[in-house]
């Protein structure tokens, strides 16, 4: 995994012979990391991730296959709820206005006000609506089933696309041919384009192995980001890519599934 960007906890059932089959379960949390901080670091700051595909790995062997009408498309969405406040005024003349603001909420003559003067009223209604928080769809792509993850507002994304136990991601098929051999691995993969990857509040500690690249204009600070992305990337055994490149895609995360 990278950082905190994400977690992901893969599993399906026991596959023991040809023909066995098991829903495969992908357990996706998505939240905002914090990048360095560490006391041989000099740089820090956020990070979080606009959109994102979670990639199926089948074995080379195709000693494990795919029962496709079982490949969740659109996964149901995880839903929230928005509330938006609608305020109403209005303006009443005379000599006698019923005033309904008491704590007690009943109405009260107020003979005081003059006929020139004015009342307001105020009436608030709250409107509340669900709103899916990650929207999910799943789809077949060179060789390999993925889906495609996005924040309903285009923003972060946060939380989980799905309930990984009530909605697994499809079921595997045991094909092997040989009794005695065993299967191949199932990985499931986190990957993302580095323009989605949003780096937020970088702070830069001048001197050390920073100071030449603090004192460049322009997107010093971000290439200081991206050297320290690169080198967690390496740590976690990660492929790493041109990371200054933005239609560069990352690899964030890679899990073995276990029975």
């Amino acid at each position: 995994m990278l950082g905190e960007l994400v977690s992901l906890d893969v599993w399906h059932g026991q596959l023991k012979e040809a023909g066995d089959t098991a829903a495969l379960h992908a357990d996706l949390f998505f939240r905002e990391a914090r990048m360095g901080g560490e006391a041989d670091s000099n740089v820090r700051f956020r990070m979080s991730v606009r959109k994102a595909s979670l990639v199926l790995r089948l074995p080379e062997d195709n000693t494990i296959g795919v029962d496709r009408e079982t490949v969740a498309r659109d996964s149901e969405p995880v839903s929230g709820t928005v509330t938006r406040t609608i305020v109403r005024e209005r303006k009443a003349r005379g000599a006698a206005v019923l005033d309904f603001t008491t704590a007690a909420l009943r109405p009260k003559i107020n003979l005081g006000a003059e006929a020139s003067g004015s009342v307001q009223d105020k009436t608030s209604v709250e409107l509340q609506r669900a709103v899916s928080l990650i929207v999910s769809t799943g789809h077949f792509n060179q060789g390999s089933y993925q889906w495609d993850l996005e924040a309903f507002n285009r923003g972060p994304l946060h939380g989980r696309p799905w309930d990984a136990v009530k909605n697994p991601r499809l079921t595997l098929i045991d094909q092997r041919k040989n009794k005695r051999s065993s299967t191949g691995a199932v990985v499931l993969e986190v990957h993302c384009v580095r323009e989605d990857l949003i780096i937020s509040d970088i702070h830069i500690e001048t001197g050390g192995e920073w100071k030449d690249i603090f004192s460049l204009k322009g997107g010093a600070k971000t290439a200081a980001a991206e050297a320290l992305i690169r080198k967690r990337l390496g740590e976690e055994l990660l492929p790493v890519t041109s990371i200054d490149n933005d239609f560069a895609t990352l690899i964030v995360a890679s899990v073995l599934a276990e029975s």
